[in-house]
């Protein structure tokens, strides 16, 4: 996927950094997550991070990346995965990486993110930025 550049006049790119600083010094990124989320609250668009894939079952989620074949977590595993994926993004888990091998996911910090791998041996990973994580983990967690 690619990297898109947001061009605003001056005076709007003032105002996005005034909404993150009024909102307890937001960086531009969570500023433009946040007005996203609040969109998503109001029922403008439907939740949803693009390239992952969430389909409900009895039992657990299957939870797809990108074009790739989706992955099976039980329900204990589903809540274990957002519970860890928040702690890296809210700096309650300290380690570089951590491998899940009774749920079957890796987690690990990559530059301001995260890494998802699932299956942990697997190929099909995934990076977030700690905004999108921290959504990625609010829909797993719903």
């Amino acid at each position: 996927m690619s990297s898109p550049a947001i061009k605003l006049s001056p005076e709007r790119h003032a105002q996005v950094k005034a909404i993150g600083a009024a909102l307890g010094g937001l960086s531009y990124a969570e500023t433009v997550g946040y007005m996203v989320n609040c969109e998503i609250a109001k029922g403008t668009i439907p939740p949803g991070i693009q390239g992952v894939n969430l389909v409900a079952g009895n039992t657990g989620i299957l939870i797809g990346l990108d074009d790739q074949p989706p992955v099976p977590f039980s329900k204990d595993g589903v809540a274990d995965l957002a519970k860890t994926l928040r702690a890296f993004v809210d700096g309650d888990e300290k380690a570089q990486k951590l491998v899940n091998m009774q749920h079957n996911y890796l987690i690990e910090r990559k530059g301001n993110g995260v890494k998802l791998t699932i299956p942990f041996a697997g190929k099909v990973t995934k990076s977030f930025p700690c905004d999108v994580a921290r959504d990625l983990a609010e829909l797993l967690a719903a």
